[in-house]
């Protein structure tokens, strides 16, 4: 216990939520798997996966065609097909480097799909933290978190930290522990991310990372889930027009907010959004 409440305990408990969720996610699931393969698991009869049958069904698996063909049109794929796509990428790879008109808009239209995944996940959040069905307003409302004192201190330290001060919450406290509730979630998707995704470098966090993280909160408008997603696009794109200028990004990017937090300090979509319904009847 002596070990735990010292200060060298600290980094293994900032770790110690994303080797959990890494166990759940990935552990868990590949021993259960193992498991039911020497069962005769059904999944309408979950009392099956106590019924050990031992080799069985490893020695099916060897007798059955269907599996060594399978087997067989992996190893093609894996052998024939990668190789094939890693040419033909390259191949076009160069000849659009080749291209000298046009060359900035056919980047633009390869980059497009690389836009969908990070759209579709911020759809998933969006209705995952949606105030009527989402699961994780739900979830804080079934715990009374909103209307505890924790939830109201927090609400007013949102509105103003110094009308919160003046009400007697002790808004350092409560700000460190947001910032440590951040840290923890941060830590979350960083593991997630350096497990599946093989492999993981400073530079992913580095400086210019975070400015063009806080130009899509401005840009896009915060506390506004369409805002991001559009303000993520725009700084997406915006570098596939400046390839000749990479040198500029940064001051493009300073720009870019200083002209939005003069202009429309609210975000792109919060100020036309309030601007279209005034102009509505």
């Amino acid at each position: 216990m002596k070990f735990f409440r010292s200060p060298q305990a600290t980094p293994y408990l900032l770790l110690l939520p994303a080797i959990i969720v890494i166990l759940a996610v990935v552990l868990v699931p590949l021993i259960v798997s193992f498991w039911t393969s020497f069962t005769s698991y059904n999944l309408v009869r979950p009392d099956s996966l106590y019924n050990f049958v031992g080799l069985r069904n490893y020695r099916r698996l060897i007798g059955n065609d269907d599996f060594w063909w399978a087997f067989g049109r992996t190893v093609v794929f894996i052998t024939i097909a990668l190789n094939l796509e890693m040419l033909l990428g390259l191949g076009l790879a160069l000849l659009v480097n080749r291209i000298t008109w046009g060359q900035r808009t056919l980047r633009t239209i390869m980059m497009f799909p690389m836009m969908f995944s990070p759209i579709l996940v911020g759809f998933q959040f969006k209705y995952l933290f949606n105030d009527s069905v989402g699961l994780v307003n739900n979830a804080l409302f079934a715990l009374n978190l909103i209307d505890s004192p924790l939830g109201r201190a927090l609400r007013a330290l949102h509105g103003s930290e110094i009308a919160a001060q003046v009400a007697g919450v002790d808004t350092g406290k409560f700000k460190l522990r947001v910032f440590v509730i951040s840290a923890v979630y941060a830590s979350l998707a960083g593991s997630l991310y350096g497990y599946y995704g093989g492999f993981i470098t400073p530079n992913i966090a580095s400086f210019t990372h975070s400015i063009e993280l806080i130009t899509i909160v401005v840009l896009g408008g915060m506390a506004s889930t369409y805002g991001v997603i559009l303000g993520a696009a725009i700084l997406l794109l915006i570098p596939q027009f400046l390839t000749g200028f990479q040198e500029l990004e940064m001051v493009l990017f300073g720009a870019i907010l200083m002209a939005v937090m003069i202009f429309m300090p609210r975000g792109l979509v919060p100020t036309l959004a309030r601007r279209f319904q005034k102009e509505a009847p």
